[in-house]
């Protein structure tokens, strides 16, 4: 179960420095390329983006920990916690989206007429890395806190009654 725990955590850290340099937020629009927003702009955006910053610290924690030691029920908490913040940072993301519109007007030379426009983010390839990388480490944390049940209540480490 250990090398579950190392695939899973190394997987979600890999997965989510793959995510760095891809926009999560991007406009349709590609005249606005530039105003795409990528991971380190994503988790400043919004108060619940914020959370992709601690869940990445804790992906980072769960690999060094799953690789260098930790080997107990302790490190599914671990995951699962950093499983949550990921995606609950990733939905805070999408739902603020609306917030970062761009509109723009111009003149129709032509027809002598004003136009204009909306333009507003849309999920993008780094969002969908980052709920991959969620995944992963809850698929590692499911497993790992199945293989460690924890003690039963009124037993010892040796197995007889805690009244004895």
């Amino acid at each position: 179960m250990i090398w579950t725990a190392r695939i899973t955590a190394t997987a979600a850290l890999l997965i989510q420095l793959a995510a760095v340099p891809l926009p999560v937020l991007r406009y349709p629009n590609r005249d606005f390329a530039g105003s795409d927003f990528g991971l380190a702009e994503a988790a400043v955006a919004s108060s619940g983006g914020l959370l992709l910053i601690p869940g990445f610290l804790l992906t980072v924690a769960c690999a060094v920990l799953a690789w260098f030691g930790l080997r107990s029920r302790a490190w599914g908490w671990l995951a699962g916690t950093a499983s949550l913040m990921l995606i609950f940072g990733a939905i805070s993301t999408v739902s603020a989206a609306d917030q970062f519109v761009i509109m723009w007007d111009g003149f129709d030379e032509e027809r002598g007429l004003p136009i204009g426009g909306m333009e507003v983010p849309e999920p993008s390839w780094g969002l969908a890395l980052i709920g991959l990388a969620a995944v992963a480490l809850a698929i590692g944390a499911i497993i790992r806190l199945l293989a460690h049940p924890g003690k039963v209540a009124g037993r010892t480490p040796r197995g007889r009654s805690a009244s004895t």
